[in-house]
């Protein structure tokens, strides 16, 4: 063509038009397998993966409808030259032995295959085989299984020789870059995935504690990459049902890897690549590590991809039927003081109730960390970890506040861990089951840095196979349950933090610099899958914890208390992320000094779906008359915000397609209510930060959904600026296919527009 290259976009349709000649597979085929020379070729429709019969790596990755090829991503313009190659990449597996201290790699050296085999049925098409790395102590077991909607590409460690050893385990895929967007649940996303800038997503331990409140850090392992001028989006997550300990997704940029668009030629492996790393698992003759991705594609942004996420894993993510009731505001307490009649407390729940509370977490109830429920012998007890006089504990009182708070409609959630104990406890009755650092040291857990203070705790491992402080807590499980008939079921603190590693303990499955350690999360989810949860499901009763981390330990889980304060920042990293884990669950802040910053706390409830804890504003006599007035107005906004909040129980966010299109500076969420209403959340939460009152005139917004030609009612609830929960009738200005843009005529802090149909 007189010499000049091909256009992107015919260069598209011709590479579409190449492999539908090649698979032949029609539109409504589910899978369909053909050869290539020495590629087999799967497709399904939308996605098609060619895997060379050489050396097993994946050689074409190809987003049919859009033309895509990601191993041979061609970059419309790289200024200033057009349709630019970045040259031939694979998707292949990188293991790094971490006893030998060698890397093997399928992009430096291949190794040689067997067994590869092809099979078809049951609406899908699998190749397998097995490849071996020369000078390697392991074989890996590959296997790229395409169904109608996704690629599963898991990878094994088979132990063929060597001592036991700690192994990261790598998949490789083509970074698509320039002009991509890539997307995370975490706070910074959506972010730019340019290869001559680092970025790493984390999914399981991590620094900086239990929680690690960092804005980088996602609950769920998945990764999304989108274009605008695309109709769909890669995405590739990271199966839950495959164990992992810590998975980073990161860009390729390192020392001899730092592709940044120049004149020159690029080697393979120095071309940009998308490294998804599972590691700290174990290669042992018991254990063959395992790690895998779903890759698919879904439409247009994140949004969809997320309902993918959704759909394939809603058991981790849904309550149990019948939690309903008990969505809602939060209070907590220990049970009810000697002083107080359980007249008085009931009357004292009924008002609870009217505010909105729904459920409480009994807190002090037990003897100390350590011990959740003392032996039946044990009449009456204090709280040696939190003493409040004129708190005396018993069964019986204990029993009368759940059945009380229960008759008020008010669920009891008691407090439950299994995580610590205090030092004395456990090195009297627990010795050889506290969790000890790689140098033997025990791990400090709550107010460990105040050791040997007796309140300081200690981690321990709670194995209820293993370790007798696991069978106990077990047992007190079962015996909570026994004695509190009435309680909704429990409140599990710190329950799926990663802490850090157990080395006194192995969990079977986990190895560091070599040895074998304990995983702190796998005592939390063998401890629900094997004990707690069907103790509680099966006895009607629920589940509710604090800050878990990964979401797949939230199987069972019914609840999630997000955080303990409302941070005075425009993304709070970790009310974004935890928000992630309430798609179509109950979720809620607790902070305890939300009289002083009650509008921060409600509009960050309103944008992340959350709830929230009881605004406590009781005025004290020392109170200054401005502390008066804040906490009068505190309880004021309380009744405004409330009515809105109130419409989450039952809610689910919507997935549709870029469900939500929101002016600069603002933010917001989408979310579908129990009775099938949509609401729409905009804040500004800067103006309440920096303190900068007014409003910004002439604002608009764009929902897309399903159904939207059925809504027919559409009100607009302003509560910052009318001081009231109520709406007024607005009309879309502009209705288009799944489309309606809303024009309003200022906006403050928050506006609010609800759907009816």
């Amino acid at each position: 063509m007189d010499g000049k290259k091909l256009p992107v976009s015919l260069i598209r349709a011709l590479l579409v038009l190449a492999f539908f000649m090649i698979a032949v597979t029609p539109a409504t085929a589910a899978v369909a397998v053909s050869v290539d020379g020495d590629l087999t070729v799967l497709d399904n429709g939308s996605l098609a993966v060619a895997v060379s019969g050489r050396d097993g790596t994946i050689r074409r990755l190809v987003n049919l409808e859009d033309g895509v090829d990601y191993c041979n991503q061609i970059a419309a313009v790289v200024w200033p030259v057009e349709d630019v190659p970045v040259g031939e990449r694979i998707g292949g597996v990188l293991i790094y032995d971490e006893l030998k201290q060698k890397a093997y790699s399928d992009l430096n050296d291949p190794g040689t295959i067997s067994g590869f085999k092809v099979e078809e049925g049951d609406g899908r098409a699998v190749i397998t085989f097995e490849k071996s790395f020369p000078g390697a102590d392991f074989v890996v077991a590959e296997r790229m299984e395409l169904h109608a909607d996704h690629l599963r590409w898991t990878i094994k460690a088979v132990k063929q020789s060597g001592e036991d050893r700690s192994l990261k385990m790598v998949q490789l895929l083509p970074l698509p870059t320039w002009g991509y967007s890539a997307w995370a649940p975490i706070a910074e996303a959506p972010f730019s995935p340019n290869p001559w800038e680092p970025f790493q997503v984390n999914y399981g331990i991590v620094d900086g504690g239990p929680v690690g409140n960092t804005n980088w850090r996602t609950v769920i392992p998945m990764l999304t990459f989108y274009r605008s001028d695309e109709k769909n989006a890669l995405t590739v997550v990271n199966p839950f049902e495959i164990p992992a300990v810590r998975i980073r997704y990161r860009n390729s940029i390192g020392i001899s890897q730092d592709f940044h668009w120049n004149s020159r030629n690029y080697a393979m492996d120095e071309r940009p690549y998308l490294q998804v790393i599972s590691e700290y698992l174990g290669l042992r003759d018991t254990f063959s590590p395992e790690t895998g991705l779903l890759i698919t594609l879904q439409p247009a942004n994140w949004r969809a991809s997320l309902g993918w996420v959704y759909e394939q894993y809603r058991e981790y993510f849904d309550p149990a039927p019948g939690f309903e009731r008990y969505d809602g505001a939060y209070v907590i307490d220990q049970p009810y003081p000697d002083a107080m009649s359980g007249d008085e407390f009931s009357e004292q729940f009924k008002g609870y109730y009217d505010e909105g509370v729904r459920w409480e977490e009994m807190h002090g109830h037990f003897t100390k960390y350590g011990e959740m429920i003392p032996p039946v012998s044990v009449k009456t007890w204090e709280n040696l970890s939190h003493p409040r006089p004129g708190r005396t504990k018993s069964r019986e009182r204990i029993r009368d506040h759940s059945k009380r708070a229960a008759e008020q409609g008010v669920g009891t959630f008691i407090y439950y861990n299994i995580t610590e104990s205090e030092w004395w406890y456990a090195r009297d009755k627990y010795p050889d089951d506290i969790a000890l650092d790689e140098n033997g040291v025990p791990i400090p857990a709550y107010k460990g840095q105040t050791h040997p203070d007796s309140n300081a705790c200690w981690l321990m491992c709670s194995d209820p196979n293993t370790t007798s402080f696991g069978r106990d807590l077990a047992e007190q499980a079962r015996e909570m349950v026994r004695s509190y008939p009435d309680i909704a079921g429990f409140f599990w603190d710190v329950y799926g933090r990663t802490y850090k590693f157990d080395f006194a303990h192995d969990d079977g499955m986990t190895m560091v610099n070599n040895k074998p350690a304990y995983f702190p999360m796998n005592m939390f989810t063998r401890m629900m899958r094997e004990v707690v949860g069907p103790v509680l499901h099966e006895n009607g009763k629920f589940i509710t914890c604090n800050k878990p981390t990964m979401i797949t330990a939230l199987k069972g889980i019914d609840g999630v208390m997000a955080r303990e304060s409302t941070p005075a920042v425009e993304k709070p990293d970790w009310l974004i992320a935890q928000s992630y884990l309430g798609l179509n669950r109950h979720g809620m802040i607790l902070d305890s000094g939300s009289w002083q910053h009650p509008e921060r706390l409600f509009l960050n409830c309103l944008r992340y779906g959350y709830f929230y804890s009881r605004v406590r504003s009781g005025i004290e006599p020392d109170d200054s008359p401005e502390v008066v007035q804040q906490k009068k107005k505190a309880e004021w906004l309380q009744t405004v915000y409330h009515p809105l909040i109130e419409k989450f129980k039952g809610k689910k966010w919507v997935f549709h397609p870029r469900a939500l299109s929101l002016p600069p500076k603002t933010d917001g969420n989408i979310f579908r209510l129990a009775d099938g209403s949509v609401m729409v959340a905009m804040v500004s939460i800067w103006r309440d930060l920096y303190n900068i009152p007014g409003t910004t005139p002439d604002v608009e917004l764009t929902c897309r959904l399903p159904d939207a030609a059925e809504f027919t009612t559409f009100s607009l609830v302003q509560p910052d600026i009318t001081g009231s929960s109520t709406g007024k009738p607005v009309s879309p200005s502009k209705v288009e296919g799944d489309a309606l843009t809303f024009r309003l005529e200022q906006h403050g802090l928050a506006s609010v527009i609800l759907l009816e149909k």
